[in-house]
């Protein structure tokens, strides 16, 4: 999969039986798997995604307009080997990032950039 679109998880997600079209949320085309995606409680229109990307490093996407356009980056967690990121909203919309490094352990990151 060279890019990541949203699909059926997200549909899902939000209780829609269908999708008009597939959005690529990511600034390029590497590989990428393991995609998580929350919504903020305190604004609906507010999605954040995590992926592993290349097999190696944590790609965060965000959109604040309900998954038209996207912002973010494909390396949020520097060099190494990263795998599993879970993504979580506390109930003032902050959201959470956690993550680990085969070789160093479990990393945990506030986002608050990211609405």
């Amino acid at each position: 999969m060279k890019r990541m679109m949203i699909q059926s998880t997200l549909c899902i997600f939000l209780g829609l039986t269908s999708i008009k079209a597939q959005i690529p949320i990511t600034p390029n085309v590497h590989s990428q798997c393991d995609p998580k995606i929350v919504i903020n409680p305190t604004n609906v229109n507010n999605y954040v995604v995590a992926t592993i990307v290349n097999d190696e490093t944590i790609g965060v996407y965000y959109s604040s307009n309900g998954g038209t356009t996207w912002s973010g980056s494909d390396n949020v967690s520097g060099s190494g080997k990263y795998s599993d990121p879970v993504l979580a909203f506390n109930d003032d919309g902050v959201a959470y990032l956690v993550y680990m490094n085969v070789h160093s352990g479990v990393f945990a990151r506030r986002c608050s950039k990211l609405s």
